[in-house]
């Protein structure tokens, strides 16, 4: 097995079938039985807000069959996590200041004013109404107001060999390095979150997001796939500018994969198990953001018996020949290997050759 390592980004756990939403953990168990390695699905659990229980993602992901090496729980890593923050603190990027906030009454809402310009307002937990701002979610009007906070000095960190694929992401990523990038994020909050960081005497709660964005720390693998969807850009983001304060040679691959319209029932998978899979592999775009799903790919799988498409599903995980680049790599496989018509062809070569 190699030294390489597959890993979703931390999910909050879902019970029910999407076909899109299990695209990534699909592609992130076939990634990594084509590179020989490790696959490792991350739940995310810590929330102030809600309960979540990460066996019923468990559950569904043994019901059909999607295999890990093992499920890392956010919950169940507390104390690494924090020994993070405190590493962070340590190697000077984070620090306390006093920075005006902008907040709303029940708390979701706590934003560094100087933040404000580089929101992007479809994705924020407040709107704006002709000059003022209110909270999507308890309605009140957000105030500002001076507190001594915990920041994230983000300039700090050298940013450059950071690795986005499909490529066009890249110009996203060359916006956060302009926004998110170049600024001090407040990772204080001051209602509870339930993790509290001592620094210099004074107890800060700290964002939950910010504490499991540390996560990839945790693992030693030099050569990593980390795997979301393309609308959790913001979120991997994060997850690999940190990665980078802890190593700086750190080879990572921010894999981003298209958003899934149109989503359909398991109902109209016939075989459904080994169809899930091949259908998700192969209905993928990597030039497109978002991909609606294919009718025809659907019909050509579901005409497919069992043992044809027993036959195209290992013959796109099939093991792989791999290089020193984990990018050009995943390249490969992605583009390549989990395409159609090459698959298509090969499987009716290898049927031929019986």
């Amino acid at each position: 097995m190699s030294d390489r390592l597959v890993i979703t980004l931390p999910v909050a756990p879902y019970g029910e079938l999407h076909v899109g939403r299990m695209s990534t953990p699909i592609l992130g168990e076939s990634i990594a039985k084509s590179m020989n390695c490790k696959f490792i699905m991350s739940i995310n659990t810590l929330d102030c807000y809600k309960d979540r229980d990460a066996k019923k993602l468990v559950n569904l992901m043994g019901q059909y069959n999607i295999n890990s090496d093992y499920y890392w729980i956010d919950s169940e890593h507390i104390n690494e996590l924090i020994d993070k923050i405190y590493i962070l603190i340590k190697k000077g990027y984070i620090s306390e200041k006093e920075k005006e906030v902008l907040c709303c009454n029940c708390g979701k809402v706590e934003i560094s004013t100087d933040n404000l310009n580089s929101i992007n307002m479809d994705d924020a937990l407040f709107e704006k109404i002709n000059d003022d701002y209110y909270c999507k979610f308890c309605g009140t009007k957000c105030l500002r107001k001076k507190t001594k906070s915990l920041i994230f000095d983000s300039k700090l960190v050298d940013k450059s060999t950071m690795c986005f694929f499909p490529d066009f992401i890249n110009k996203d990523k060359y916006t956060f390095d302009q926004t998110v990038g170049n600024n001090d994020i407040i990772i204080s909050r001051n209602r509870n979150t339930g993790v509290i960081i001592n620094h210099n005497g004074y107890n800060y709660n700290l964002d939950i997001d910010f504490l499991w964005q540390v996560f990839l720390s945790l693992f030693d693998e030099k050569e990593k796939i980390v795997i979301c969807c393309n609308h959790q850009l913001y979120q991997l983001y994060m997850v690999g500018m940190l990665e980078k304060c802890f190593d700086a040679k750190s080879n990572t691959v921010c894999l981003a994969t298209p958003f899934l319209k149109n989503d359909l029932s398991a109902t109209e998978l016939e075989n459904r198990i080994v169809s899930l899979k091949i259908f998700d592999l192969l209905v993928l775009k990597w030039a497109k953001k978002e991909n609606t799903f294919d009718k025809t790919l659907l019909s050509f799988v579901n005409s497919m018996n069992v043992e044809k498409k027993q036959l195209l599903y290992d013959i796109l995980v099939e093991e792989i020949e791999t290089t020193d680049d984990v990018s050009d790599d995943l390249r490969n496989v992605l583009t390549k290997k989990y395409n159609f018509q090459n698959s298509n062809n090969e499987l009716k070569r290898r049927r031929k050759n019986v």
